[in-house]
C-alpha cells in the first residue's frame, strides 16, 4: 500500500478547487485558442484570489508513524503521526487507501498548539490555531471509526475546532460498534461548533467502548437539537472509567460525561459507568434550555451506574439533575450515583434527576437545589417512575418546591437525612440494601470511612477498612457507644486524638506529652522535653 507524508494545508479546499481548474484545461488543450485563453485568464485570476490566503494558512508536516496498523499498532508520539493517522482513518492521505481500523498506541504526550485556553476554561483569542480534523467523519459504516485506540496514560492537548455544519466533533468523530479507544486525556483544547448535533471532548458519537478517558478541555455548542458532552456527545456504546473536569456549555441535551445516552442498536449498549464529572456545566438561552445534567443530558433507555458528579450545573431553562437532566422512557436506570454538586434552573430540577419515567435507585444529593417550580432535592417531576431508597441531605431544597425530596412530597420515594446521619455511616448502610455483603443478586457499591478521618459522605471507592456495618462504634476510650456502624463486623472504637499538651511538672515550662484530646490518654505514658 503506498504511503503518502508531506503537508497539509488546513484550507485544502482552496486547493482541490485550484486543482479542478488545472483539470479543465489539460481537458481542453485541444479546444481553440479562443477557449484556452480564457481558461488560462480564470486560471490566473482564482491563483491571484486564493494563494495569499494559502500561503498564510497553518501547515503541519505529515509523518508516518511506525508500525502497520493491524498486527502491529501505529506507534504514534507526535502531532506529525497524529495528523497522518487522522488522514489514513479519514482516507484524505493522496494515493492511500482509508482504513478505518487502523490500531494505533500513543508513546508519549501530544501537543498539536500550547496556550489554547486560559485559566477560566475560555478560548485564548488572537492565535493563529492549527485546526483539528476529527477521526472518524460520520456513524455510517464508510466513516465511523472501528479500530483500537489505545492512549497508553498519554494526553493530547492544544487541539482546536471552530467551525459550523460539522455533524461529529472531538478527537474522534464517530465510533463504530467495533471501535474502542482507551487510556487517552484530552487537555488544553477547544471544540465548539453550530449547526454541529454531536459534539465532545473525546469523541462525537460512540456506538463502541470508551475506557479510561478524559476530557480537561472547553467544548461548546451553540445550537439547540445537540448532543454535547463534556468526554462523548452521544453514546449508544459504552463509557467505563471516564471523567471530565472541563467546561461544557450549550443549550440543549448537555452532560459533564455524555450529552445524550442511549440503548439504541446493541442491547448492552447505552451504558455510563464509574464515571464522574467535576468541571462546570451550564446552558444558556430561553426557555426552551432542557435536558441538562452533570453526568448526562439525557438518558434515553441507558443505564447510567456508579456515577457522580461534584461540579455546579447551572441552567437557565428545564429538565436540570446533578446527575441525569432526563432519565426518560420506562427502561431508563440510575443506580448508585451521588451529586455534590450546586444545581440551579428554572424548572423541573432535581438533585440527581430533573425529570423521571425510569428508574432511580440507591442514589444521594447533598447539595442545594433551586429553582422555581417542581424542585426536589432527589427529583424535580416524577411521572410514575419507581424512586426507592435515595436520600437527600437536610437543607438543600426550600420549603414548598413540590419534587421528589422537596418539603411537600408525601409519597415518601426520598427520605430527609441530617449531616450527622450521613456521616455515621447509616445512609451507606441503607444504599447498599442494610447490608455489608455481597451476595449474588447485588453487590456493595457503597463504602465509607468511619474514624477520626471520617469521609462525611458516602463514597464509590473501596479502600483498606471502609466497609460499612450495623455494629457498635466506640469512644476511643472504649467504653462510650457513639454510634451504632463501624467499619468492623464485631464493632469498632475510634482511635486516639493525640495532641501536643503542655505539662507544668516541677516547674518546667517546656514539659510535653501528646495527650488524646477526647479522653486525655497520654501516648506511651511518658513525657518529654520539646524546644520550640
Amino acid at each position: 500500500m503506498p504511503l503518502h507524508s508531506g503537508k497539509i494545508w488546513l484550507n485544502a479546499q482552496k486547493y482541490f478547487f485550484l486543482q479542478e481548474i488545472i483539470n479543465l484545461i489539460t481537458n481542453n488543450m485541444k479546444t481553440n485558442f479562443v477557449k484556452l485563453r480564457w481558461l488560462f485568464t480564470m486560471l490566473l485570476f482564482v491563483t491571484t484570489m486564493i494563494m495569499p490566503t494559502m500561503m498564510l494558512a497553518k501547515s503541519i508536516d505529515l509523518k508516518i508513524p511506525e508500525g502497520d496498523g493491524a498486527g502491529t499498532p501505529y506507534k504514534i508520539g507526535t502531532a506529525e503521526e497524529l495528523y497522518w493517522f487522522a488522514g489514513l482513518v479519514n482516507g484524505t492521505l493522496p494515493g492511500v487507501k482509508k482504513d478505518l481500523s487502523a490500531n494505533a498506541i500513543l508513546t508519549d504526550d501530544i501537543i498539536v498548539n500550547t496556550g489554547v485556553l486560559d485559566p477560566n476554561k475560555d478560548l485564548v483569542s488572537g492565535n493563529d490555531f492549527i485546526e483539528w480534523i476529527p477521526i472518524g467523519k460520520s456513524s455510517s459504516d464508510d466513516d465511523a471509526y472501528t479500530g483500537t485506540f489505545d492512549g497508553n496514560g498519554h494526553t493530547i492537548s492544544g487541539l482546536y475546532f471552530n467551525k459550523s455544519n460539522s455533524w461529529y466533533v472531538g478527537l474522534f468523530g464517530c465510533i463504530g460498534a467495533e471501535g474502542k479507544i482507551s487510556n487517552v486525556g484530552v487537555s488544553d483544547s477547544y471544540f465548539q461548533s453550530s449547526n454541529c448535533p454531536y459534539i465532545g471532548g473525546v469523541c462525537g458519537s460512540n456506538s463502541g467502548e470508551l475506557q479510561n478517558c478524559s476530557n480537561s478541555s472547553t467544548v461548546i455548542g451553540k445550537e439547540n437539537e445537540y448532543r454535547i458532552g463534556g468526554v462523548c456527545g452521544y453514546n449508544s456504546g459504552t463509557v467505563k472509567d471516564c471523567k471530565n473536569t472541563g467546561s461544557v456549555r450549550g443549550k440543549e441535551t448537555i452532560g459533564g460525561v455524555c450529552g445524550y445516552n442511549e440503548r439504541r442498536y446493541n442491547e448492552k449498549g447505552g451504558i455510563i459507568e464509574n464515571s464522574f464529572n467535576e468541571g462546570t456545566v451550564s446552558g444558556t438561552g430561553d426557555y426552551d434550555v432542557l435536558n441538562i445534567g452533570g453526568v448526562c443530558g439525557y438518558n434515553y433507555g441507558g443505564t447510567i451506574k456508579s456515577c457522580y458528579n461534584t461540579a455546579s450545573v447551572s441552567v437557565t431553562g428545564k429538565k436540570v439533575g446533578g446527575v441525569c437532566g432526563d432519565n426518560s422512557d420506562g427502561t431508563s436506570t440510575i443506580t448508585n450515583c451521588f451529586n455534590e454538586g450546586t444545581v440551579r434552573g428554572k424548572e423541573t430540577i432535581g438533585g440527581v434527576c430533573g425529570n423521571n419515567s425510569g428508574t432511580i435507585k440507591n442514589c444521594y444529593n447533598t447539595a442545594s437545589v433551586s429553582g422555581q417550580y417542581s424542585v426536589g432535592g432527589v427529583c424535580g417531576d416524577n411521572y410514575e417512575g419507581p424512586i426507592t431508597n435515595c436520600y437527600y441531605l437536610s437543607g438543600t431544597v426550600a420549603d414548598g418546591k413540590g419534587g421528589i425530596g422537596g418539603k411537600d412530597d408525601e409519597n415518601g420515594k426520598a427520605v430527609e437525612m441530617s449531616k450527622d446521619r450521613f456521616k455515621s455511616g447509616e445512609v451507606a448502610w441503607l444504599l447498599n440494601g442494610s447490608k455489608s455483603v455481597s451476595t449474588e443478586e447485588s453487590t456493595l457499591a457503597w463504602y465509607q470511612k468511619l474514624d477520626e478521618n471520617a469521609d462525611a459522605y458516602p463514597v464509590l471507592k473501596s479502600t483498606d477498612h471502609n466497609t460499612v456495618y450495623k455494629a457498635p462504634l466506640f469512644s476511643c476510650d472504649g467504653t462510650t457507644r457513639i454510634g451504632e456502624y463501624a467499619n468492623k463486623p464485631e464493632g469498632d472504637k475510634l482511635s486516639h486524638n493525640y495532641q501536643m499538651a503542655e505539662k507544668a511538672d516541677e516547674g518546667t515550662s517546656n514539659l510535653y506529652s501528646e495527650e488524646c484530646a477526647i479522653c486525655h490518654n497520654v501516648k506511651d505514658g511518658t513525657k518529654y522535653i520539646k524546644d520550640f
